[in-house]
């Protein structure tokens, strides 16, 4: 419990425990941010943008409710939303590119092979 002038205010329960999911989910994607940079840039990206919606949801309990509550739902959802788009687009284009090639080298195999 937090005093705010008169009123008590106190951070919710759900709120905490999905910063603390976010924050170990957060370790497995800052590995893979390092080791594989050029593949996971668009994810490394969204999940930080959920982590600062996640922190400013905390944060706006105790100041700046307005500014964090934009904040929040801008970064932390919009932003966040569309990066995940991004790496899903961007990875199924890879996907369908390595299959096209893929299927050529397979095919190239099969008439060298008969």
């Amino acid at each position: 419990m937090y005093k705010k002038g008169d009123k008590l205010v106190s951070i919710e329960v759900n709120e905490v425990i999905i910063l603390l999911l976010i924050l170990i989910g957060y370790i497995p994607v800052i590995h893979a941010y390092f080791k594989y940079k050029s593949t996971i840039t668009w994810f490394f990206l969204g999940y930080t943008t959920l982590l600062i919606g996640s922190i400013a949801t905390i944060l706006e309990t105790f100041f700046y409710p307005v500014l964090l509550n934009y904040v929040e739902h801008l970064i932390g959802t919009l932003l966040s939303a569309l990066l995940f788009l991004t790496n899903a687009y961007l990875s199924n284009k890879q996907i369908v590119l390595f299959e096209k090639e893929l299927t050529k080298k397979i095919k190239k195999f099969k008439k060298n092979d008969i």
